[in-house]
C-alpha cells in the first residue's frame, strides 16, 4: 500500500507518463503521504485484525466495529483516503447499535452507484488468513465483516472470491487450480443456507463468477481498476496468475 498509494486514482496512462514503471516508495500522491505511510483502507484492515486477535474462536462484530470506528474518528486527516461508502458508514456506525448492518444497508440504498465499491475487499483479508482451513466459518465471517460497511451483494461476492484466494494461496496449494477453485467456491457459497438467509438468491450484475471465468480471456489493458469490487478482484486474479514474479 505504501508503494501503491502514490498512484492511487491515476489512470494507467497517467502512471506511465509520470513514472514509466512506478517501483519506488516515495509517498505523495492524492493522499499526500510520507514515504512508507499507508492509506486508511490498510489501517482499517489492521483494525479488523486487532479485533480478531482478541476473539479468534468466535469473531466479536461489535469489537470489529469499535476498532474501526475508533480509528476512523481519530484520523481526521486521512479520512479522505477512504471511499465514499466507508466514510459515510463509519461516520454513522455505532458499536452498541441494535443492528450493526442497518447503517450499511441504508447507505447502500442512498448511494446505489457507489455501493458496489471495493472498500471492504482488503479489510476482509485477516478473516481469509484466520479461517483458511475452515471454509464454512470463512464464508460467514467474510460476509459479516464485509456487510458492516458494504451491504451490496456484489461486494460480498467479491470479498468471498478474494478471501478464498487468500486462504488457498497461504495454505500452499497449487496456483494452477486457483481460478477454477475460486469460482466454484463462490458458486457453492451462494447455495449455502447462511448466504441465502443473509444475502438472498438473486444473481447480481456484474457477476463475480462470470468475471472469474473471463479472467483468462482478458489482456492487461482490459483490466478495470476503477474501484468497483467485482472488476477489481477480477484484476487481482489476473495479475496473480500472469505476473512472472513478485515485483511484476
Amino acid at each position: 500500500d505504501a508503494l501503491g498509494a502514490t498512484v492511487d486514482n491515476l489512470s494507467r496512462n497517467e502512471v506511465r507518463s509520470r513514472f514509466g514503471v512506478h517501483r519506488e516508495v516515495i509517498g505523495g500522491g492524492r493522499l499526500n503521504l510520507e514515504p512508507g505511510d499507508i492509506g486508511i483502507d490498510t489501517c482499517l484492515t489492521v483494525a479488523v485484525a486487532r479485533a480478531l486477535i482478541e476473539s479468534p474462536e468466535e469473531i466479536d462484530l461489535r469489537a470489529v466495529v469499535k476498532s474501526m470506528t475508533e480509528y476512523y474518528s481519530r484520523q481526521t486527516e486521512v479520512r479522505k483516503g477512504a471511499g465514499p461508502i466507508t466514510r459515510t458508514v463509519l461516520a454513522r456506525l455505532k458499536p452498541r447499535a441494535k443492528d450493526l448492518f442497518a447503517v450499511a444497508a441504508e447507505v447502500a440504498s442512498e448511494m446505489p452507484v457507489e455501493a458496489q465499491g471495493a472498500g471492504a475487499v482488503a479489510r476482509v483479508a485477516p478473516v481469509g488468513m484466520l479461517r483458511r482451513l475452515s471454509p464454512k466459518e470463512m464464508t460467514l465471517d467474510t460476509i459479516n465483516i464485509c456487510r458492516l460497511t458494504h451491504h451490496d451483494q456484489r461486494c460480498v461476492d467479491a470479498c468471498l472470491a478474494f478471501n478464498f484466494g487468500v486462504s488457498y494461496l497461504t495454505s500452499g496449494k497449487d496456483p494452477s487450480k486457483l481460478l477454477f477453485k475460486t469460482w466454484r467456491f463462490v458458486t457453492e457459497s451462494r447455495e449455502s443456507k447462511e448466504y441465502k438467509q443473509l444475502i438472498g438468491t438473486s444473481l447480481p450484475d456484474p457477476d463475480m463468477v462470470k468475471a472469474l471465468k473471463a479472467v483468462n480471456k482478458l489482456q492487461y489493458d482490459e483490466l478495470d481498476a476503477s474501484g468497483e469490487a467485482v472488476p477489481l478482484v477480477q484484476a487481482a486474479y489476473w495479475i496473480v496468475l500472469n505476473a512472472i514474479d513478485f515485483e511484476e
